[in-house]
């Protein structure tokens, strides 16, 4: 039997399609997550994760899906890849070399295996006239390199209109600043979008701070423009090496709108940015990764 924990819903988007093909192949997967039953405390199978907290919930042999694009930010919190704290997870799926990388220097006798994005593999685009603004969260880690540019943006509603017309501008933020941004997207009447699957499926363009969600757009070939702010400092972690689409400040976003829309050089860049960050391409990456936890449950 293997156990699936997803403790937020972000962690689900990305556990759900490789669950699915596991029991497809006929795997006895048993799943635990907020909408539907919670584990009992310290499961003794082997556990599927995507995030480090879930760990916790389990003492058996652990597998973690990275849920994110494979930022490090140069830091050991256990959140990312070449975290502390980590020796407990014998099977690493990462996304792409960078991050399989830092997994294989920090945990060296553990598994790694690059698998792409699973997430993107349900993704069916349906193109609507909205363009999203996409927020990641305070997390004060990495000197704030792991955090947000809202409070930079959130006057500039107007700015964000006019740069992005004829689109509809809506807005979407991580789980874990869902509730702030749902009050501002109400105070400013910016509809909020909550299903991050949706932005994708939908977006003609993303306005993202520093968040996974801009090289998942960029392996679906949507539009990305930056948002830069003072307060978050952008570490070059193999990530940002290549990034999907132009930085912008408030005074720049138009110009940038335009350049990330128009032409061929950011629709190649961007591309370049997921086929560095995305080892297996979407519509493959479940059946990758089910492969690879296959293998690792024979191991044990």
């Amino acid at each position: 039997m293997l156990a699936v924990v997803a403790g937020l819903t972000h962690y689900w988007d990305h556990l759900q399609p490789v669950a699915d093909v596991l029991m497809l192949r006929g795997v006895d997967v048993q799943v635990w997550r907020p909408a539907g039953r919670w584990p009992p405390r310290r499961l003794t199978a082997p556990t599927l994760v995507a995030g480090h907290r879930d760990i916790r919930y389990t003492r058996g042999p652990v597998a973690m899906l990275n849920h994110g694009a494979g930022h490090t930010y140069r830091t050991n919190h256990p959140s990312y890849a070449g975290g502390r704290d980590r020796n407990r997870i014998s099977l690493f799926l990462e996304p792409g070399p960078v991050p399989a990388a830092a997994s294989r220097k920090a945990q060296p006798d553990a598994t790694v295996a690059e698998v792409g994005c699973p997430k993107l593999d349900r993704i069916t685009r349906a193109p609507e006239p909205v363009a999203v603004a996409c927020w990641h969260w305070p997390a004060r880690i990495a000197g704030g390199a792991a955090g947000w540019a809202h409070p930079a943006w959130q006057d500039q509603v107007q700015t964000m209109r006019q740069a992005v017309e004829p689109l509809t501008l809506a807005t979407h933020a991580h789980p874990r600043a869902a509730q702030v941004i749902q009050r501002w997207a109400r105070a400013v009447d910016v509809p909020y979008i909550d299903d991050c699957q949706q932005v994708l499926a939908t977006a003609c363009l993303m306005l993202v701070d520093n968040s996974s969600v801009a090289w998942e757009a960029a392996a679906l070939n949507i539009p990305v423009v930056l948002l830069d702010s003072p307060g978050l400092p952008r570490t070059a972690d193999g990530i940002w090496e290549w990034p999907p689409g132009p930085h912008a400040t408030p005074d720049l976003l138009v110009a940038a709108v335009k350049d990330a829309c128009q032409g061929t050089y950011w629709r190649e860049q961007r591309a370049r940015a997921a086929d560095h960050t995305y080892t297996v391409k979407p519509g493959f990456a479940a059946a990758s990764a089910a492969s690879a936890i296959e293998t690792w449950l024979r191991s044990l």
